[in-house]
């Protein structure tokens, strides 16, 4: 199963719960008549709780925390579901001590800070842990693309580093 990831962090156990929801975005306009107006693109939000523990589980808490602090987009991969560019809204110490903290987190998609990188490569060798659904969020290439182009790999996933992967 693949480990969740935010950026450079990267959980070292996964959060017992994730819950993705979709959304829009709406409005509602009272003038001239009242309406109700879609502003937007289809956005997801993550949100669930977990637990870090042993003897770094307080520095654990401290890393994800200061990158709420720093704010800005990363790309956010879930267990078993496509990675996105996302922005970690909220985190919040639920109870802990020095070798355990429970925790709760929110994320919001945030596709407008996203800019696809420009490649002019036919191939790319991925990075460690990296999965194809890493390189259609850079690349802004449709997922069945890349495995059209790959097809000596049977899942988005099961990929390793170093390996070479047509683009193109």
């Amino acid at each position: 199963m693949t480990s969740m990831r935010f950026g450079p962090f990267s959980w070292p156990i996964n959060p017992i719960e994730i819950r993705v929801e979709d959304g829009r975005h709406t409005r509602e306009t009272l003038f001239p008549a009242p309406s109700l107006q879609e502003d937007g693109p289809l956005l997801r939000s993550v949100s669930g709780r977990g637990f870090f523990t042993g003897p770094d589980a307080a520095a654990q808490f401290a890393t994800l925390h200061a990158l709420l602090s720093k704010g800005g987009a990363e790309i956010l991969t879930l267990p078993e579901y496509g990675p996105m560019q996302a922005v970690l809204t909220e985190l919040t110490l639920l109870r802990g001590s020095m070798r355990m903290v429970e925790y709760a987190f929110s994320f919001r998609e945030s596709p407008a800070e996203y800019k696809s990188a420009p490649c002019e490569e036919p191939t790319v060798l991925l990075k460690e842990g990296e999965t194809l659904w890493h390189l259609a969020a850079r690349f802004s290439i449709p997922i069945e693309r890349l495995l059209a182009l790959n097809p000596e790999i049977p899942e988005p996933w099961s990929v390793g580093a170093g390996e070479e992967v047509n683009i193109r």
